[in-house]
């Protein structure tokens, strides 16, 4: 679990005992323990980070750009969001549509089964972050998670899928 490994890293030696007890009473090490290493109910197969769980680290870090933690809803699905009063304003769009500049940090496209966050933004580029887009719990040596530069809405479609949710 990726709570319980960072405490014994180099740098977690490193912090001061002040420093510690801040992250301990804010529950950092509990969340990336809880939010890491899933078994997938789909394929059985353990996950280094599912996408609901990284959209939630990301809302986590506490930036005016963060993402609505979608973690803090009982749901099983990301499209089962789509049901809750506060993801009434997400309509289906088609992601060709969609204005690259306007898709601001901390947007998200809601599919059935995946969530996407925009996390940056130049007025020409985005980039997009998710976890485990495949559902495979393999992550076949590409890391945790994914991060693509999009620059048009037809490579954001073919990243994301024809029709997405999102607000």
């Amino acid at each position: 679990m990726l709570g319980d490994y960072l405490k014994l890293s180099d740098w977690y030696r490193r912090l001061s005992e002040k420093d510690k007890a801040k992250l301990e009473e804010a529950g950092v090490f509990r969340t990336l323990n809880n939010q890491t290493y899933w078994k997938d109910v789909f394929t059985g197969k353990y996950q280094v980070i599912q996408c609901m769980a990284w959209n939630s680290l990301l809302a986590n870090l506490d930036r005016s750009e963060s993402p609505i933690n979608t973690y803090a809803f009982d749901v099983n699905l990301p499209g089962e969001l789509l049901k809750l009063p506060e993801f009434s304003k997400y309509k289906l769009v088609e992601t060709k549509s969609l204005d690259i500049a306007n898709l601001y940090p901390g947007k998200l496209f809601i599919t059935d089964r995946h969530v996407v966050q925009v996390v940056a933004n130049d007025g020409t580029i985005i980039s997009i972050s998710e976890g485990n887009k495949d559902r495979d719990g393999d992550r076949g040596g590409e890391g945790l998670v994914d991060t693509y530069d999009v620059s048009s809405p037809l490579e954001l479609s073919l990243l994301i899928g024809t029709y997405v949710y999102t607000d």
